[in-house]
């Protein structure tokens, strides 16, 4: 039974770590895209 459950359970682990990764990436995209926007349209000064 554990055996079976196994390889399940490190690959559910490895989804979450992945989504979790992905997401960090992801608000590190946005911040940075509007972070050189604001650079680039000084409007916010």
């Amino acid at each position: 039974m554990f055996q079976k459950n196994h390889p399940f359970n490190l690959s559910a682990k490895i989804l979450v770590k992945l989504s979790q990764v992905k997401s960090e990436f992801t608000s590190l995209l946005i911040s940075n895209h509007f972070r050189s926007e604001y650079d680039t349209f000084p409007l916010h000064k």
